[in-house]
């Protein structure tokens, strides 16, 4: 893979009891780790309406603090965000398309899937760039039963 170094187990002191390969990242690779450049700055537009509109999901808040995690600069570090219509304002047909190529465009009216209502939204990045988001994961606190 370009951009990175394979090592296998016996060849780095930090290996584990395993024999799959060990990739660490170059961090002077322009690679990303999950999405595309297109990709991850439709995402992290998004990304940023979903924080925006966190700030008023009060049932959001709710459901945290019932959760455990009551502590609303956690939530700011973690860059939560939440599911809302306003998610997709802005986005052109070429943003949803890209979109579309992982999975988060859905149906033939090309519904945003991350932006229904009640999710929590957690931004995944690179690490060599923590503003860039490549990645969304979504929790539907209703299908939380523990």
């Amino acid at each position: 893979m370009p951009g990175c170094v394979e090592q296998t187990q016996g060849s780095d002191p930090r290996d584990h009891d395993t024999d799959e390969p060990i990739v660490i990242l170059d961090q002077d690779d322009p690679l990303l780790l999950s999405a595309d450049a297109v990709t991850s700055d439709v995402l992290t537009r998004v990304m940023q309406n979903a924080i925006a509109a966190f700030g008023t999901a009060s049932a959001a808040h709710e459901y945290l603090r019932s959760v455990g995690l009551p502590d609303a600069m956690v939530w700011s570090d973690f860059r939560l965000g939440v599911g809302d219509p306003s998610l997709a304002d802005g986005l052109t047909k070429a943003d949803l398309a890209a979109l579309a190529d992982i999975g988060l465009v859905h149906g033939l009216h090309q519904t945003l899937t991350i932006a229904k209502p009640g999710c929590i939204l957690l931004p995944t990045v690179d690490p060599r760039e923590p503003e860039r988001v490549v990645g969304v994961i979504r929790l539907k606190p209703a299908h939380h039963h523990h």
